[in-house]
C-alpha cells in the first residue's frame, strides 16, 4: 500500500513537457474568458453609472477585447516557446536514456525515484513500474553510509560527483561494482528540486583490474623474495621490473620509482661504460654470461641472461647481481690465516671444497655436504667428476685451462652437481689456484646453491615466452582483420561494379534497346543488389551473435519438410552442374523446437557450400530423429576439409588456406554455429581429404516419428 501511494504521489506531482503544453492551452483559454468577462462587466457597470450609450459601450468592449487578445496571445506564444524547448529537451533525454546501456535515474529531495531508464532496469532488475515512487535505498547495500561517506561530503561541497566507484545492489540481492556520476537538478530560478545520477556496471572491469594487480604483485613478490639484485631490462636498457634490493642498491627508493629509467644512468659514468661493454659482448655471443665488478667499495658477481628473437635481436635482458663482498673477504682471510680459515671453512653457509692437482676432492665443508645431500666422507677422496654431470665436465676443463692455470682464479660461472639421490642441483662456483713454488697444486672452490634463483629465472623466462606468444596471437588477429577488410572490400566492390555497369548499359539501351535486353540488365541489377544485401546481413548477424542480441522465435516445426523445401530450391542449380541432390528423412514428421527461418538459413548455407566445393557425385541431406534430439547432416563427395582446418573452420573471418579454393568472407559457418548454439544445439564437421565432407548439427526434438525412407 505504501509503495502504491508513493507511486500515485510521484505521478501526480510530476508531468511531462507534452502534458504541460496541453495544460497551458486550457489555462490560457480559461484565464482569457475570466478576464474578458470581467472587463465587459466593468464597462457595463461604468456605463450604467452615467449616460448609457450603446455605441460607445460596444466600441469600449471591442477595444478591450482586442487588447486582451493581443496580451494573452503574446503571453501564450512566449510561454509555449519555452515549454516547447523543454519538451524537445525532455524527448532527447528520454531517447538517450532508452538506448544507453548505462543506468540513468533521478530522485526528488526525499530521495524518492522519479525517473528510471531502460539501462537502470537491465542493470538492477527493477522495472520502471517497480522503481518509480520507491526510495533510492532499494539499490543501496547495507553499509552504504560507511562506504560512501566521503562521496556524500564531496557532493555537499561541489554539488556533483564524477566517476565515483562504489557498490550497489540488484533486485535479487547481488551486490555489484558501480561507477557513479551525479549532479543537482534545479529550476531556472535556481531552486533545488532533486538529483540525477548516471550509473555504470564495472564489475567485469574491476575483476580484470584485480587479476592484473594480483599478477603484478605476484611478480614483484617473487622479485623481492630474492636477496640478490634482480632487474629486467627491455631492448633499450630501460628497467621493466626490479626488486627492493636492487632499488635500494641503485639509490632510487621504491621499485616503482625505477621503472622506465635507464640502468646505465643510475651508475657512475666510468662503471656504466665498463658494464655496457661487457654486457654487449655477452649479447653478441647470445648466451648467458657472468662477470665480476666493484661498486662503492663492494664486490659483486653479475649474471646476464639475454633473450633474443628468431632474427637474433635482443628482446629482454635479465640481470642478477649478487653482493659477494663477504665471500671475497672471507676467501682473502682464508688464504692469509690457517686458524681463521678453519673457522670460516666450517661456518660458511656456502659450500667450499679443495680439489688437488689430480682432480680429487681433498676437503669439503659441511655446507657443501648438506647442499648435495651427502655425508662429508662420501665426498672427500672422490674425483670431482663423480659429482659433476657429464654435460658440465667440458665447462670445468675450459675454466681450468683458460682461467685457473693462466690467471690463478676463475670468474663466477654456473653449473650443476649431482645430489646423493641422483637429482641435480644448480650452483654458482668460483675457484682459486693454490700454488707452491710457482706451480698449482690444488684449487679452492666456493659453491653457492642457486636453486631458488634458477626457479626465479625460469619464471621470468616463462613470462617472457608467454608475452611473446601473446604478441604472436595479437599479430595473427591483426592479420585476420586485414584479410577480412580486404575480402569485404572485394565482396562490396564486385556487386557495386556490376550495378554500376548495368545502370550505364541500361541508360544506353533505354530508348533503343529491346525488352529482352532491358530485362536481362534488370536481372543483373537484382542479383548485384541481393549479393550486396546478403553480405550486409551476414555482417549484422555476426554482430548480433557476438553481442547476444540475435533474436530467435523458437516454435515446433517439421525439420523434414524444411529439408525438402531447401532441396527443392537447389535442385535446378545442382542439375546445371550435373550433380545429384538426395534427401533422406524419416517417415512421418520430425518436430523440433527451433526458429524455422534461421535453421533454413543454416541448411541453405551448408547446401550452398557443398554445391560450391563438389565437382562430381552429389550431395545428400539426412534427417535422423531420435528420442530427444534431431540430427541434420549435409554430406558431399567434394574435395573435403583439411584436418588442420577442421578446428578453425567455424571461426569468424576464417577462410580456406588451400591454394585454388574459392575464398569467401569467412562468415557463413560462423553464423551457422551461432544460430545452432542459440537454438540449443551444436554443429561439427567430419571429413577426409578427397573423399568428401559431412557437416552435422543437432536440435532439441519435441516429437519424433520412427522409421526411415529415401525421397
Amino acid at each position: 500500500m505504501k509503495s502504491n501511494s508513493a507511486k500515485e504521489k510521484s505521478s501526480k506531482s510530476s508531468f511531462s513537457a507534452e502534458e504541460a503544453l496541453g495544460r497551458l492551452r486550457w489555462t490560457t483559454v480559461v484565464l482569457f474568458v475570466i478576464v474578458e468577462l470581467g472587463g465587459i462587466l466593468a464597462v457595463l457597470i461604468h456605463s450604467w453609472s452615467g449616460a448609457f450609450n450603446a455605441g460607445v459601450v460596444l466600441i469600449d468592449i471591442l477595444i478591450y477585447t482586442v487588447v486582451v487578445v493581443a496580451l494573452f496571445s503574446a503571453a501564450y506564444l512566449y510561454t509555449r516557446g519555452i515549454w516547447r524547448r523543454v519538451y524537445l529537451t525532455e524527448k532527447r533525454l528520454i531517447s538517450i536514456s532508452r538506448i544507453s546501456t548505462d543506468a540513468v535515474f533521478s530522485v526528488d529531495l526525499d530521495f524518492t525515484i522519479t525517473g528510471w531508464s531502460r539501462g537502470a532496469e537491465l542493470m538492477t532488475g527493477y522495472s520502471e513500474a517497480e522503481a518509480l515512487g520507491q526510495s533510492i535505498a532499494i539499490i543501496l547495500p547495507d553499509d552504504f553510509l560507511e562506504r560512501d561517506e566521503g562521496a556524500l561530503e564531496e557532493f555537499v561541497v561541489r554539488g556533483m560527483v564524477d566517476r565515483y566507484r562504489t557498490l550497489r545492489r540488484r533486485k535479487n540481492g547481488d551486490v555489484f561494482h558501480a561507477e557513479l556520476s551525479a549532479s543537482r537538478l534545479t529550476t531556472p530560478e535556481g531552486e533545488l528540486i532533486g538529483f540525477i545520477t548516471v550509473m555504470r556496471d564495472i564489475t567485469d572491469q574491476v575483476g580484470l583490474e584485480g587479476e592484473l594487480r594480483e599478477r603484478i604483485d605476484t611478480e614483484q613478490a617473487l622479485l623481492n623474495a630474492s636477496s640478490e639484485l634482480a632487474v629486467l631490462l627491455d631492448s633499450d636498457g630501460k628497467i621493466e621490473a626490479i626488486n627492493e634490493t636492487g632499488a635500494r642498491s641503485l639509490g632510487v627508493g621504491r621499485p616503482i620509482d625505477a621503472i622506465g629509467l635507464k640502468m646505465q644512468d643510475l651508475l657512475p659514468r666510468d662503471i656504466a661504460r665498463e658494464r655496457v661493454e661487457t654486457v654487449v659482448e655477452i649479447i653478441r655471443k647470445g648466451k648467458p654470461g657472468a662477470f665480476k665488478g666493484d661498486f662503492k667499495g663492494r664486490h659483486y658477481d653479475h649474471t646476464v641472461y639475454p633473450v633474443l628473437n628468431e632474427q637474433g635481436d635482443l628482446v629482454r635482458l635479465a640481470v642478477f647481481v649478487k653482493d659477494v663482498t663477504e665471500c671475497v673477504e672471507r676467501q682473502e682471510r682464508l688464504m692469509g690465516s690457517e686458524e681463521k680459515y678453519r673457522e670460516l671453512f666450517e661456518s660458511s653457509t656456502d659450500g667450499i671444497m679443495l680439489v688437488d692437482s689430480r682432480g680429487v676432492i681433498a676437503q669439503c665443508n659441511q655446507a657443501l655436504a648438506e647442499m648435495l645431500g651427502r655425508q662429508t666422507d662420501d665426498i672427500v677422496d672422490r674425483p670431482a667428476d663423480d659429482i659433476t654431470p657429464p654435460d658440465w665436465r667440458a665447462v670445468d676443463r675450459d675454466v681450468l685451462e683458460n682461467q685457473l692455470l693462466k690467471a690463478g682464479r676463475s670468474d663466477v660461472y654456473t653449473k650443476e652437481f649431482f645430489r646423493g639421490d641422483g637429482t641435480r642441483v644448480p650452483v654458482s662456483v668460483r675457484s682459486w689456484a693454490v700454488s707452491e713454488e710457482g706451480s698449482p697444486v690444488g684449487f679452492w672452490t666456493l659453491v653457492s646453491d642457486i636453486s631458488e634463483r634458477r626457479k626465479y629465472e625460469n619464471f621470468i623466462h616463462e613470462t617472457i615466452v608467454r608475452m611473446e606468444e601473446a604478441y604472436d596471437r595479437l599479430s595473427e588477429m591483426d592479420r585476420l582483420k586485414t584479410e577480412f577488410v580486404g575480402m569485404v572490400t572485394h565482396e562490396l566492390r564486385a556487386p557495386l561494379a556490376t550495378i554500376e555497369s548495368s545502370l550505364s548499359a541500361l541508360r544506353v539501351i533505354e530508348t533503343n534497346g529491346s525488352t529482352a535486353e532491358r530485362q536481362e540488365l534488370r536481372e543483373i541489377l537484382e542479383r548485384g543488389v541481393k549479393r550486396l544485401s546478403q553480405l550486409i546481413e551476414d555482417l549484422l548477424d555476426v554482430t548480433r551473435i557476438e553481442s547476444g542480441q540475435l533474436k530467435l522465435d523458437a516454435v515446433p516445426d517439421d525439420i523434414c519438410e524444411l529439408a525438402r523445401k531447401v532441396a527443392s530450391a537447389y535442385r535446378p542449380r545442382f542439375a546445371e552442374k550435373g550433380l545429384d541432390l538426395t534427401v533422406e528423412v524419416p517417415n512421418g514428421k520430425c518436430i523440433g523446437l527451433y526458429d524455422p527461418g534461421r535453421i533454413e538459413q543454416v541448411l541453405t548455407n551448408l547446401v550452398d557450400n557443398a554445391l560450391k566445393f563438389t565437382s562430381k557425385g552429389g550431395v545428400t541431406i539426412i534427417v535422423d530423429g531420435r528420442p530427444n534430439r534431431i540430427f541434420v547432416s549435409v554430406s558431399d563427395t567434394g574435395r573435403g576439409v583439411e584436418v588442420s582446418e577442421q578446428s578453425q573452420i567455424f571461426e569468424k573471418f576464417y577462410t580456406s588456406q588451400v591454394k585454388g579454393d574459392k575464398r569467401g568472407t569467412g562468415l557463413g559457418l560462423a553464423i551457422c554455429k551461432g544460430i545452432v548454439e542459440n537454438c540449443g544445439g551444436s554443429i561439427w564437421v567430419e571429413s577426409t581429404r578427397e573423399e568428401g565432407s559431412r557437416f552435422t548439427f543437432d536440435l532439441p526434438a519435441e516429437e519424433v516419428s520412427p522409421g526411415a525412407a529415401r525421397h
